[in-house]
């Protein structure tokens, strides 16, 4: 069996479901101009994040790209990406996104991560 050479953890989870925005900016490569709506970040990696919503944006159907608006330590870090999967619980919506960041973001990020972490805001999986 290989030994896995992985140094920084898969994913992080919120302490609770933190609140953020986000707002689309294309769908189906045509741009749009969307106010921006409520939603939680449940958890984060390097890669991607899952977000909470009421909304249905009928992700299976439609290629979304928007940006996630979320407050870090009083600064609000805008995170472009776009949906992968949407999943229905109830009357609310699961959503995977992906990410579209720069190496300098994604270190920026984890610095920001791990200052959560330490503050016992987020929790590492």
């Amino acid at each position: 069996m290989m030994k896995s050479k992985r140094k920084e953890p898969f994913r992080y989870m919120f302490s609770s479901k933190t609140a953020c925005t986000f707002e689309m900016t294309h769908i189906n490569g045509k741009a749009v101009s969307a106010k921006p709506a409520e939603a939680a970040i449940v958890d984060i990696s390097k890669s991607g994040c899952k977000l909470y919503t009421n909304l249905n944006l009928n992700a299976s159907d439609n290629r979304i790209q928007l940006i996630v608006n979320l407050a870090i330590d009083g600064q609000i870090r805008q995170f472009p990406g776009s949906i992968r999967w949407q999943k229905q619980d109830g009357t609310s919506y699961y959503y995977g996104i992906q990410l579209d960041w720069t190496e300098a973001e994604k270190e920026q990020m984890l610095l920001d991560i791990r200052n959560l972490a330490v503050s016992r805001k987020i929790e590492v999986l």
